[in-house]
Parts: C-alpha cells; structure tokens; sequence
C-alpha cells in the first residue's frame, strides 16, 4: 500500500511512490474498495491520489457504490466519492489520471452488470470529473470498468460499455481464461 503519509523512509507495511517510481511502476490502484473496506475515506484516498502523481505516478482511482437502488440514490454517493476523492488534487494531473468504475456489488458476482448500464455510469463519472476539472478533462479522463469481468463479457463491456478498459479481478488469476479476455479485447 502506498503510503500517503511520507514520500520516502520507513514505514513497515507500506511502499512510498518514490520507490515504486525507481522500481519503474507506472500506475498504482488507489481507493480499492478492499482498502476501503479496510477503513480508507475518501480523504485518506485523496492524500494516496496526491502521493502517488506527486512520485510521478499515474493514479488508477477506484470508485464504485455498494449497491444499486431504482431511485437513483447510488449517483449521488457516487458523486460525492469521486468529488471528495479529488479534493485537492490540482488541475496540473489530470492527465495522469485513470478512473476505475468498480460497482461493488458487481464485484464477484455471477454477471457483470448490464452495458448499457456500464456506458451511462461512465458517462456521469466523465460528467462529474468534469465538474471538478474542465469539460475538455471529462472528454479525455480514461474509464475503465471492474465487476465480474470475463472472457465472455470483455469484449462487449468495451464495445458496448464503452470503456477504455477493464479492471479485471477474479478472471487475472485464472490464465486459460485470462488469456481468452487478452484475445478478445485484442479485437476490439
């Protein structure tokens, strides 16, 4: 885990940027909903952001509600996760900033959750971030999509979902599966 405390020195249990930087890390997850889950806030997670592309890291931002309601309470706590996640964060790195859509309760499920669903939602991750940020920043801010991806589903999450990636989880660490979702978003 990145500390977000410190840049360099030592810390047991934790990795300052600097040191991922020299070992030639390019992006770093922050905001995991399994470090969430663990106890960090949206403000802990906004110091982690600001470590990490303050070592010259691109941030891969976690985001993603706990469960989905017909009403539409989800956006609002969705909102107010990526607002408060980039509090402070100055306008100088939005380039270096990626946003991993993860519904959580999408995570491990049989079924990834529907791509029409999955466009919509990251369009108003885009609409949000361009909010904070400038329209143009929301235009070129790098979507990616986790929950229940798989070798099945990968191709049509992008081409469908339209996302410009996937964060894939479960499917990573089974390689015959791993490398037919290679295969499949290698087409699209």
């Amino acid at each position: 885990m990145v500390s977000y405390e410190e840049n360099s020195g030592s810390f047991t249990g934790e990795v300052s940027a600097s040191m991922l930087h020299n070992l030639g890390v390019e992006y770093v997850v922050v905001g995991h909903s399994e470090q969430r889950k663990k106890g960090d806030t949206d403000a802990i997670v906004s110091k982690r952001i600001k470590v990490v592309l303050d070592g010259g890291i691109i941030a891969v931002v976690c985001v993603g509600e706990a469960t989905r309601d017909e009403g539409g309470i989800y956006l609002e706590n969705l909102k107010n996760q990526v607002k408060n996640s980039f509090i402070d964060i100055p306008k100088k790195y939005v380039g270096d900033i990626v946003i991993a859509y993860e519904p959580i309760w999408a995570i491990g499920a049989k079924e990834a959750m529907l791509t029409e669903q999955i466009y919509e939602t990251s369009l108003f991750v885009k609409k949000v971030f361009a909010d904070l940020f400038g329209a143009q920043n929301g235009l070129r801010l790098k979507v990616l999509y986790g929950g229940a991806v798989n070798f099945r589903n990968a191709m049509d999450i992008i081409s469908i979902g339209k996302v410009d990636g996937l964060l894939v989880g479960r499917e990573s660490v089974n390689a015959p599966g791993f490398v037919e979702l290679l295969k499949a978003v290698d087409i699209v």
